[in-house]
């Protein structure tokens, strides 16, 4: 009250006392962007690797052409669609108005595994091993798809019924990989490595046509 009453009757306090505060939310601001900026700066510094690639597929493939990415960790699969002209043939993004969206759910889920190279033998094991993966992809709710850790075990029919499915399907994938990826319209393949041996012998249609920055796209 002290405070207020000083500030009313004195101009020069009020200004004085706005400017601290003006001084303060500022300097604030500055340090909480500067940061996370520090913190931020090397993922973002590792993304300008991936700009002439950008460049080559705005420049060299036709527009809405479909690329699909190989990648360890999930950045190219995001960043394609907002950088290029281009679309991606697997993502976690799921909204959807196809009249059979778990049927390309599922197909999208194989052809990610064998991108990864996980090979029929091992796949019941890979899918009990990798739940957080299996629900980003399947979960047919965001009680499914979120930390189960903070919402606890929620059943998912579809999802256990999407698990049961690749099961039984995911070897026939693996081997006719040419055949099943031609069901959907898929242009480009673009790999932050060469191509495994034995999945490039199984789309042999496919050629390396570009390579920049350890980035290798292959074309039909």
């Amino acid at each position: 009250r002290l405070l207020s009453q000083m500030c009313l009757e004195n101009p020069r306090v009020m200004a004085c006392v706005a400017g601290i505060c003006i001084g303060a939310v500022l300097g604030y601001g500055i340090y909480y962007h500067y940061s996370v900026y520090q913190k931020h700066s090397g993922l973002y510094v590792g993304f300008q690797k991936y700009a002439e690639l950008f460049s080559w597929l705005n420049k060299q493939t036709p527009k809405d052409s479909v690329v699909l990415v190989r990648e360890k960790v999930e950045r190219l699969d995001r960043l394609i669609p907002a950088f290029t002209h281009n679309n991606v043939y697997v993502s976690t993004y799921r909204f959807t108005l196809i009249p059979n969206p778990q049927e390309r759910f599922r197909h999208n889920y194989k052809t990610f595994l064998v991108m990864k190279d996980v090979s029929p033998k091992k796949i019941t094991a890979y899918l009990e091993s990798h739940d957080e993966e299996v629900r980003t992809y399947l979960g047919s709710n965001w009680y499914t798809m979120l930390d189960q850790n903070y919402f606890g075990k929620i059943k998912d029919e579809q999802l256990e019924n999407n698990l049961d499915i690749i099961n039984n399907e995911y070897a026939a994938f693996y081997n006719n990989l040419e055949k099943e990826l031609a069901r959907y319209r898929l242009d480009y393949v673009v790999t932050e490595e060469e191509l495994p041996k034995n999945i490039s012998q199984r789309i042999p249609s496919f050629r390396k046509i570009y390579e920049i920055n350890g980035i290798s796209v292959y074309k039909r």
